[in-house]
């Protein structure tokens, strides 16, 4: 199992497969397992674990890194299952999928009165690990009576339901005990569809990433060093003309690459690509879309802090226009911002997606309503989180993509999950690109650009 995974040429491939492989040995074989072999079964998977990191980021601090390595993309994880919740859940979870199954063929033969279904002893002694990770009450009974997913003894998908309580307070003792910086990180690094690339690569080329790449996406949503430990203190972002350096001192951790706008780096690889993205997904719904359109009703006066107004208007410009028949006009803008910024990283590391809100509300007081349109802002924040009113223009398009299929006859296209994946693949190849020009030495100011294995060592 080893070999297998560490032989693939392509270090997100060796991950995709360690995730893959993961997910299914923890559900499915750990459910058909007895009880004594689980301990070693987990311990196995465990060493794995800790073979292929050790790998992939060798300078990496594992054991202080896990907790968020194991968690899922929505919680902020890179999706690498925890072994040690087979013991926990993997029993009670075999028995919860059984039980219905076993209680009808008994209603069927009109024994359910005279053999009554129990759970087995490990069943028993998951649910007891539950309860007391939760702190629970129980009736008189022994019935969970505040605890869901438990207090239902017949459940879809047991084994995933309970691994997501268990994770969910994972998550929960992580952000207690970590600084407030990773805290907005991790938090920054969650929500519906972030990290997809983590465990899912495309047949387009576009959407997979390379070594030096992948490390660099990987490190900075684990909150590791991305910038080499050299001589190179400051950032090399290239203004256009006369192609100077912008020269402010550069933190290991690539928080100054990201915001960098010099030589306009987030725009052209982070914000142009995510309106192009979603011109894309306009399109997908059979949309009219449009890029760097010019709104007449948003046009406004300049006003210069200290002078009178100025004559001179500001053109009011969005990203995308949209138009679909049912749905009538989008006028979308895109933002990204960054959730350890000055202005936002103490609320964002106490509230999820503070940043993109931030950023939906600037764009709300840019783009004042007028003459019947409105601005939908499409905030994502740089670890991937998407802004809420992203969230829903996305939900109300693929609607629209779905009733486009059924007319059509085609087979059914699961839209929102394939734009959720595209978002993240882009935005994270765009940050790796923008980290890696801020310390790469151009022609010009250096001898060469660092060596991507400089990276982790």
């Amino acid at each position: 199992m080893a070999t297998t995974v560490l032989e693939c040429a392509s270090k997100q491939a060796v991950w995709i497969l360690l995730s893959r492989l993961l997910s299914h040995k923890l559900d499915f074989d750990a459910r058909v397992l007895s009880q004594s072999l689980l301990g070693p079964f987990a311990e196995q998977l465990a060493s794995l674990i800790s073979l292929v990191v050790a790998r992939v980021l060798p300078d990496a601090p594992l054991e202080a890194l896990l907790p968020q390595l194991v968690l899922p993309g929505h919680l902020g994880g890179c999706y690498l299952s925890d072994p040690s919740d087979i013991a926990i859940c993997a029993p009670l979870a075999s028995f919860l999928q059984v039980r219905p199954l076993v209680a009808r063929s008994l209603r069927a033969l009109q024994l359910d009165h005279v053999i009554p279904f129990l759970p087995s002893a490990a069943a028993s002694e998951s649910l007891d690990a539950l309860l007391e990770l939760s702190a629970v009450m129980v009736n008189v009974l022994g019935v969970p009576i505040n605890l869901d997913p438990l207090c239902g003894i017949s459940i879809r998908k047991a084994h995933g339901r309970l691994v997501g309580f268990c994770n969910a307070r994972k998550l929960r003792l992580l952000l207690e005990t970590c600084q407030p910086p990773d805290a907005a990180r991790i938090r920054s690094c969650g929500g519906p569809g972030n990290g997809e690339w983590l465990r899912d690569m495309s047949a387009h080329s576009s959407t997979n990433f390379n070594d030096s790449h992948f490390l660099i996406a990987l490190r900075w949503r684990c909150g590791l060093p991305v910038i080499p430990s050299s001589t190179v203190t400051c950032c090399h972002q290239l203004i256009a003309k006369p192609h100077r350096p912008c020269g402010l001192p550069l933190d290991r951790l690539g928080n100054h690459s990201v915001i960098c706008n010099v030589g306009g780096g987030p725009t052209h690889f982070l914000h142009n690509p995510i309106a192009d993205l979603c011109c894309k997904f306009l399109r997908d719904a059979a949309c009219d879309a449009r890029r760097e359109v010019s709104v007449p009703e948003f046009t406004r006066i300049k006003h210069k802090v200290g002078a009178p107004p100025a004559d001179d208007l500001e053109e009011g410009i969005v990203d995308v226009l949209g138009w679909h028949a049912q749905f009538g006009e989008f006028l979308l803008d895109v933002t990204i911002r960054h959730p350890n910024a000055k202005a936002v990283a103490d609320r964002a590391a106490n509230e999820n997606g503070h940043a993109a809100k931030v950023g939906e509300t600037h764009k709300h007081d840019r783009y004042k309503p007028s003459g019947g349109r409105f601005i939908v802002p499409l905030a994502i924040e740089t670890y991937g989180r998407i802004g809420d009113e992203f969230l829903d223009w996305l939900m109300t398009l693929s609607s629209a993509a779905r009733a486009r299929d059924r007319s059509a006859g085609l087979a059914g296209v699961r839209h929102l999950s394939k734009w959720r994946f595209s978002l993240s693949t882009t935005l994270y190849k765009g940050i790796a690109k923008i980290i890696e020009d801020s310390f790469a030495l151009h022609d010009g100011l250096g001898d060469a650009p660092f060596p991507s294995s400089s990276l982790v060592t």
